[in-house]
């Protein structure tokens, strides 16, 4: 399962770029429309290559686009063990990510109505919830925040889930399809609308058109030492492998 995972979300990253840079490592993904989002602009690490040159290579390739930030992701336990303590020596900041997937035979009922809407619907409410976590982001980055999920939709099947409360998608997550895998992603409550078992509608909303779908693999990330990892326990889902993310400024 793992490795299905993870091959299928290389092709994916490679498919949604504007622009594949192959290097000794791997590739890098970069997309021109996006260059405020790190998620598409990504060093992905496949293989052993040593720690100076992935970052040359980094340097190099980010520095022709313009990018003020490196970002790299290394999917192979074995190989970010062995990369995590040069990449953290030259100044990288680490996260480490639970790759879960759900392991139920059904997902239950959700306790309150939800709704599979068009992204459209619900740009509005993801605007507002990166000028939260981002305020001193510009309009041109937060537009390409809001936006950033067109290019997933040009090469995955997609459905969004979202509680609706006075008007507004209070809670909400995007879901992708492709080759039978399905990721849960963009998984958030507004602050004033948390604790009333939102969060756990949409995603087991997502959960059931999986089924229904007849998808494969159900997964999702979490932060390692964040606490969501243990509401999607609760919900079904189980670790089985880690994404090691690293960033630093240009």
């Amino acid at each position: 399962v793992v490795g299905r995972f993870r091959n299928v979300e290389l092709e994916v990253t490679r498919r949604i770029a504007s622009h594949v840079v192959s290097v000794g490592s791997g590739f890098i993904a970069l997309h021109e429309k996006y260059p405020a989002s790190h998620d598409n602009n990504v060093l992905e690490v496949t293989q052993w290559c040593e720690p100076g040159e992935i970052v040359r290579d980094l340097e190099r390739v980010f520095g022709s686009a313009g990018l003020q930030y490196h970002h790299i992701h290394v999917r192979d336990e074995g190989l970010a063990h062995r990369l995590a303590p040069v990449f953290i020596d030259m100044g990288f900041e680490q996260s480490v990510r639970l790759v879960m997937v759900f392991a139920g035979s059904t997902c239950g009922d959700a306790l309150c109505p939800v709704d599979r809407v068009q992204y459209e619907e619900m740009a509005r409410d993801v605007e507002q919830a990166w000028r939260r976590e981002l305020p001193g982001s510009s309009e041109e980055e937060i537009r390409q925040l809001v936006e950033r999920r067109l290019a997933r939709e040009a090469v995955c099947e997609m459905s969004y889930h979202v509680v609706r409360q006075n008007g507004h998608c209070v809670s909400r997550c995007e879901v992708s399809r492709y080759d039978g895998v399905v990721l849960i992603d963009g998984v958030i409550t507004d602050p004033e609308w948390q604790r009333r078992g939102f969060a756990r509608a949409v995603v087991l909303d997502a959960v059931a058109l999986a089924q229904i779908r007849g998808s494969e693999v159900v997964w999702l990330e979490a932060e390692r030492e964040e606490w969501p990892q243990h509401f999607y326990r609760r919900l079904g889902f189980r670790e089985i492998g880690l994404v090691h993310g690293y960033w630093r400024a240009g």
